[in-house]
């Protein structure tokens, strides 16, 4: 008997439209060559049912999934994210050595003119600046913690000597 896409889930659920088809196409056309080498209905259905149902799962394996399509987007999204606040974070660096370098000038700077009295606090700013430019020149990440504190700490020093 010739099937349709209609008699496709009584052999093989959960097959895609375009995977039925092909069911239905394999499975009639190896019903056909098999009655017409002499097979009867009962011996060739069987095999055609067989060999439809293969012919299917392969199309199937072989289909894309969109799952997987949505997840590998998601994906590129979320590394372009990720790439984006890197950038971000970079920028924020750099902008944050220049100033610290401007500082350092600075602080330099009032140290050729500064008293002797505050001659300790500024070469503590001085060398705490020169060790977070240091740390944070050719680095490629955020800076740490630590290291914002570090700045922290000689921004209020600089504001103690002023």
């Amino acid at each position: 008997m010739p099937w349709t896409t209609k008699d496709v889930d009584e052999h093989k659920k959960g097959l895609s439209p375009a995977a039925k088809r092909i069911w239905v196409a394999t499975a009639n056309s190896v019903l056909a060559r098999c009655l017409k080498q002499g097979g009867t209905d009962e011996s060739c259905s069987p095999r055609a049912i067989k060999i439809a149902n293969n012919a299917a799962s392969k199309v199937e394996e072989s289909a894309p999934q969109p799952a997987a399509e949505n997840k590998q987007q998601g994906n590129v999204g979320q590394i372009r994210g990720l790439a984006e606040a890197k950038n971000k974070l970079v920028q924020q660096e750099k902008a944050m050595i220049e100033r610290a370098k401007s500082t350092l000038a600075a602080l330099e700077e009032a140290g050729r003119t500064i008293s002797g009295t505050n001659e300790k606090k500024l070469r503590a700013a001085v060398s705490q600046i020169q060790e977070i430019l240091t740390a944070l020149e050719g680095k490629d990440a955020a800076v740490t913690e630590a290291q914002g504190v570090a700045v922290e700490e000689a921004n209020k020093l600089l504001e103690e000597i002023k």
